[in-house]
């Protein structure tokens, strides 16, 4: 046969492949899928958990893989994929055979039986110690995450209403903790009840699965759900929309193959990177911001709580706002967030830091908006999501799947290549040594280190502000957010870091009191500091760059982690213990922030001794007093406790 008929026969051949593929109505779903076409039973007959229901236009994932084999491929190898699961073998992180978990006084008993997982505990529907008297068994439904750590939800036998567990599977460590240390939340002994709100079925589902709908039962008060949703996990619908209306118009593979030669794109099909600045970071914002429903508008069909029977009716590439109000610091003078503050009083100060930026992880939307790139930005030079994040990995990327998957920054986006897109002039080494005052290859150079830095919290670790903002001294002392000078240079005071901002940019010095002035910001921050400022140190003393620069060689740092191993908060205790473990010296002390009380003090005690030996070899530069500028000696010798006195114990809540 010749060349040109055999190239005209694999094309016939590979789309009857396609279309073969394609032509099901109906996905048929991987394993443990539970497919299908609409959800009329009002009753929860079915699974006792929510099920994933194609409608709407949803066709789901698979139906993208035939045509679209490469960002399937990236996809299914990132983390939204796996934001929600069914309970399987292949999904569960953690060891759920045989094992058993004691946290808040209770004890829970996992069980595999076939490739389902079962949990013993404590009626969780008769609260305090007569739950105890009554052992329930229930089968793990869902899970939620599987990068850093992982949740576990369960049937209640409620319809498709799902419990909560109160645990928290950390994947790295490999080891369980109580769901309230798993975050930045004031201390308890107290388990949260699993039974007090719909807490999967109305909240998780909106982020954590495609087109979510809680669907309660009229009359019911949430007792009754049937919840579904069109695919568990965020999957490519999210981001492009209903896909059954570009399934069925590219059944035609003349239509198809003509799509590739038009530069105007599928009108079939929403594609972010084809949207503008505002509209593309949208997509990434209806999850990665903080929004509540906005009123009914005049024109609108639906109000604001539709959404529990028919889905989210923004779509990708609708204007966000249309639908949604965006939470914003700045704009505490309008009624609709004072509508909001009147139900949720402490909604602003949970979430963001006092100046509007945000200080919780997962809601970086909150602060691209605030940052003068996006704001101020016009055409090309307009900051999106997108110019830094991609959603599907490039063939020709040099990282592994997984080394991608980890926060999906385009190809050079770590590194200073994610400015001077914008900002050419730094792009040789004597400018950027201009700008930043530090040798072009160091940590101070790095654009990130200054302009994002690390007062972002969650997940246990600190993250960077998506607010790209300057160091400021007068922010820290006005609103107490941590500067990324200081950050850094954890040895030096505040007012250090205000000279060279004068010195380098004519920024106005700032006054402050004699201990700001004198005393280096983190030892501050650390002992009179609130929670939130508290963990963001413990994690700073462990961060390499900061190590490096502030001479933690001298052992200055040892008192400081010594005082917040001993911290009420769970979150400050475990991160100080990984900040411990990186100190030179150090290593041979095991810490276990959730031991009891007298083990974390004897630990506490021993660094505290490794301290005094230290200053004793080598001499009173390893004293962290020593530290301290100033000549006049007009600061009291008990200093250190005095700070500690002063410790703010504000309830710290964030809502990560």
């Amino acid at each position: 046969m010749p060349l040109r008929a055999r190239m005209i026969a694999l094309l016939v051949l590979a789309g009857l492949v396609i279309w073969a593929l394609t032509r099901e109505t109906v996905p048929t779903g991987g394993p443990a899928s539970d497919q299908r076409v609409g959800d009329g039973d009002p009753t929860g007959a079915g699974p006792a958990r929510p099920i994933a229901v194609a409608e709407d236009g949803y066709v789901t994932s698979n139906r993208c893989r035939a045509c679209h084999p490469a960002s399937y491929a990236s996809w299914e190898r990132s983390w939204h994929r796996t934001m929600t699961q069914i309970a399987t073998p292949q999904n569960v992180a953690a060891n759920l055979d045989g094992t058993r978990v004691y946290a808040y006084g209770q004890e829970y008993r996992f069980e595999r039986r076939g490739d389902e997982y079962w949990v013993e505990m404590n009626d969780p529907a008769i609260p305090g110690p007569e739950g105890a008297l009554h052992r329930v068994e229930r089968r793990i439904a869902l899970t939620t995450g599987s990068h850093h750590e992982q949740d576990y939800w369960y049937e209640t036998g409620r319809t498709r209403k799902l419990g909560f567990l109160p645990l928290t599977f950390r994947i790295e460590e490999g080891r369980w903790l109580p769901i309230g240390a798993a975050f930045l939340q004031p201390p308890t002994s107290v388990a949260p009840s699993p039974l007090q709100v719909d807490r999967w079925n109305s909240t998780c589902i909106k982020c954590h699965t495609t087109h979510g709908k809680p669907r309660t039962v009229p009359g019911s008060d949430t007792d009754e759900m049937y919840t579904t949703v069109a695919e568990f996990g965020v999957a490519c619908e999210a981001c492009h929309g209903p896909g059954e209306e570009h399934v069925l118009a590219n059944r035609d593979l003349g239509r198809r193959y003509r799509q590739h030669l038009d530069r105007d794109g599928d009108p079939t099909i929403a594609n972010p990177s084809r949207f503008s600045p505002e509209r593309a970071s949208q997509v990434c914002g209806q999850c990665h911001g903080i929004w509540k429903p906005r009123e009914q508008l005049p024109t609108a069909t639906r109000t604001p709580d539709d959404w529990r029977e028919h889905g989210f009716a923004y779509r990708p590439g609708d204007d966000l706002e249309a639908t949604r109000y965006l939470v914003r610091v700045g704009r505490k003078s309008e009624p609709r967030m004072a509508e909001i503050l009147a139900r949720d009083a402490t909604l602003l100060e949970d979430s963001f830091w006092p100046d509007g930026a945000i200080r919780v992880s997962g809601r970086e939307y909150n602060g691209l908006v605030e940052s003068a790139c996006s704001a101020r930005g016009t055409g090309e030079r307009k900051l999106s999501c997108l110019s830094c994040h991609q959603m599907h990995r490039t063939s020709d990327d040099p990282r592994t799947p997984e080394q991608w998957a980890n926060d999906q920054l385009r190809v050079g986006m770590r590194g200073n290549a994610a400015c001077l897109g914008c900002h050419e002039r730094f792009g040789n080494d004597q400018a950027l040594v201009s700008h930043a005052h530090h040798p072009p290859d160091s940590i101070g150079s790095a654009c990130q280190n200054c302009h994002m830095p690390y007062t972002t919290w969650g997940l246990l670790t600190a993250m960077r502000s998506h607010v790209i903002g300057i160091p400021s001294v007068l922010e820290s002392r006005e609103i107490d957010r941590p500067n990324a000078c200081n950050l850094c240079h954890l040895d030096r005071s505040m007012a250090w870091t205000g000279r060279w901002l004068g010195e380098w940019y004519g920024t106005p010095l700032v006054q402050m009191s004699t201990v700001m002035g004198s005393v280096p910001a983190s030892i501050i921050w650390s002992l009179s500091g609130d929670a939130g400022q508290r963990a963001l140190i413990a994690w700073s003393m462990g961060w390499e760059p900061a190590m490096e620069t502030s001479n933690v060689d001298t052992g200055w740092t040892l008192p400081l982690l010594g005082q917040l191993l001993l911290d009420p908060y769970d979150a400050v205790r475990i991160t100080a213990g990984r900040s411990l473990q990186k100190q030179p010296g150090v290593a041979e002390l095991e810490y276990d922030a959730m031991a009891p009380a007298d083990e974390r003090r004897g630990v506490a005690d021993r660094v505290q001794t490794l301290w005094k030996q230290r200053l004793l070899a080598m001499g009173p530069s390893a004293d962290p007093r020593s530290l301290i500028d100033d000549p006049n000696r007009q600061l009291p010798l008990n200093l250190f406790e005095l700070l500690r006195r002063q410790r703010n114990d504000r309830v710290v809540a964030l809502r990560e």
